[in-house]
């Protein structure tokens, strides 16, 4: 920047005659204020323009030594203009930055080991890289003749605001696992760095007092809103009331019964099973050596992270934790269920709804079957009146002893396999966007309705990509 004054000296003495030494003092007075100025914390540029300023007028300068004027030679060079990526490209380096932040989560949900965990710090530098350059140059945020001077401790309290947010950001979303909600946080951490701003403005009198006075008005009431709007929301989407324990991995609404790794009750007493599983595979099976009808669990920390489990009548209930609702986690804890049921019991329903993890029945006879999961196959085999099945990417296979009254079967991708005893009826619909409908046996296919003899068993599927194959039992 001293180059650029010498320059302007240079240039306002163009062309003027016998004022070598007029030109030299009033350069080397313009260099001193320049070094005065920047001693005084002033930054180069905002230090250029008043050491400019206090040239005054040449004319009148060299007119009252006897000089004569100086001739115009072209435009005064200003002080470079000094930024990282072109102005306009500024704001959406921004929201690109902002939304690295929010989801630098998301590749420990789709890779849940060491990989994730390195995508997610590459975003989050990503994201910073992105601010960096989103950053205005000096020159174009400082201006003397507007009185808006962004000073070094100013920036220093802002990017200290800025990391805190984003600290705090990941310790709640990792804390809460509403990931859905807490990017809340960056919105409030703005709302944070205006109030401290304004508070700034108003202590060095920067502005009006009333101007300042309202911008901390509106700052408060709009961090205030999103705290509410977080405390209340995450706490109540995670537990039953607000926020008691940040550093719990599961919310803290009880399910009624006994934790445990195993258990066993009398099957006489039982007629009905209901399953509800979070992570982990979960197998049914008949045993010829019991009576009772058991469970346990086949991981190695069983102990620690027991399951539950109680008896409502004759409805023997099975839970995944002591709890009615799992939040989503990075790296939700798996447990392998194993039910061992007395050979030949029937059922007269179960129930099993899973989000991920393979479900196993195998020689089965139950009325009424109902299963939902998200991801994961299941592979049922024996017989049932009726089964309702729901999955979102889960194959599944039914294969059944005995014709089956009904079977509605809803997916969005998985692919559903039905084997049906031979000479069984049927009456198959498959309702989907790019699905195919299949069958092994010589039957009749008119208006999406696929018919088989007397077409007692009514088939109904609806899916968004998944085939819906009927195969002959004993056959595949």
């Amino acid at each position: 920047m001293r180059e650029q004054l010498i320059r302007y000296v240079e240039l306002l003495f163009a062309g003027a005659e016998n004022a070598g030494d007029i030109q030299q003092e009033i350069l080397q007075n313009t260099l001193d204020r320049y070094d005065d100025l920047i001693a005084q914390g002033k930054t180069p540029e905002a230090a250029y323009r008043l050491a400019i300023s206090g040239i005054g007028d040449i004319n009148e300068i060299l007119g009252s030594a006897g000089g004569a004027a100086p001739k115009a030679t072209g435009a005064v060079p200003q002080p470079v203009q000094k930024g990282v990526v072109d102005a306009k490209w500024q704001p959406l380096l921004r929201v690109l930055s902002i939304v690295c932040y929010i989801l630098c989560p998301l590749p420990l949900f789709l890779i849940q080991d060491e990989v994730g965990l390195c995508l997610l710090l590459v975003m989050v530098a990503l994201g910073v890289a992105l601010g960096m350059l989103a950053s205005p140059g000096k020159g174009n945020s400082e201006s003397e003749t507007t009185g808006k001077e962004v000073s070094a401790p100013r920036q220093a309290v802002r990017s200290l605001i800025g990391i805190t947010g984003l600290a705090f950001y990941l310790a709640v979303s990792f804390a809460t696992r509403a990931w859905w909600l807490t990017w809340l946080v960056f919105p409030l951490t703005g709302c944070v760095s205006g109030l401290v701003m304004a508070v700034w403005d108003l202590c060095v009198q920067k502005g009006g007092v009333a101007s300042g006075v309202v911008r901390i008005v509106i700052f408060t009431l709009l961090a205030l809103a999103l705290v509410a709007v977080l405390v209340f929301s995450v706490g109540f989407s995670s537990t039953s009331g607000p926020i008691s324990d940040l550093s719990c991995i599961w919310n803290t609404s009880q399910v009624d019964g006994i934790p445990s790794p195993s258990g066993s009750v009398s099957a006489e007493e039982v007629s009905r099973l209901a399953i509800h599983w979070v992570a982990g595979s979960v197998r049914v099976e008949p045993s010829e050596n019991t009576t009772d009808i058991s469970f346990r669990l086949t991981g190695e920390d069983d102990a620690k992270f027991p399951m539950v489990w109680s008896q409502s009548g004759d409805t023997l209930i099975l839970s995944y934790a002591k709890t009615t609702k799992i939040p989503i986690s990075v790296n939700v804890l798996r447990k392998d269920l194993v039910v061992t049921v007395p050979a030949g019991w029937a059922a007269e329903d179960i129930s099993i709804d899973n989000v991920s993890g393979d479900m196993t029945l195998t020689d089965i006879d139950v009325t009424g079957l109902t299963v939902s999961n998200v991801s994961g196959e299941l592979d049922f085999s024996g017989s049932c009146r009726t089964a309702e099945v729901s999955t979102v990417s889960g194959d599944c296979t039914l294969t059944l002893t005995a014709a089956p009254n009904s079977i509605d079967l809803d997916s969005v991708s998985g692919q559903l396999v039905v084997a049906l005893p031979e000479n069984t009826g049927f009456t198959a619909n498959l309702d989907s966007l790019s699905g195919k409908l299949y069958s092994d046996f010589a039957s009749t296919y008119q208006d999406d309705t696929m018919r088989y003899l007397d077409g007692a068993c009514k088939i109904s599927t609806d899916s968004v990509s998944g085939d819906l194959r009927i195969r002959q039992s004993g056959t595949f």
